[in-house]
């Protein structure tokens, strides 16, 4: 599992770029504004925040619905996992 990492720090290690490395993977994604509530307030007012909320609230009304708990847990798994793939899509792909 820290394969693929390693090697993609070793490379940017190799091209003398580690640190441009953790500002756009980290700094930059992460934390955009030293001030945190300035940071709460932009998080909030996006709308995949909401949609976020919503959709794992909806996940767990399935799990507590659901007879079989392990069963329900696996769909919020998959609320949860659908979900993130789709913000990181929106966020992170190309802008069309």
């Amino acid at each position: 599992m820290l394969i693929v990492p390693l090697f993609v720090i070793a490379f940017f290690a190799s091209q003398g770029a580690l640190g441009r490395l953790y500002y756009y993977v980290i700094t930059h994604n992460l934390m955009p504004s030293d001030d945190l509530w300035s940071l709460l307030i932009a998080r909030t007012q996006d709308i995949r925040f909401w949609l976020f909320i919503f959709t794992l609230s909806g996940g767990w009304w399935l799990v507590k619905q659901d007879k079989n708990r392990e069963i329900g847990l696996r769909r919020l798994f998959f609320f949860w996992s659908s979900d993130f793939s789709a913000q990181s899509g929106s966020r992170f792909g190309p802008p069309f």
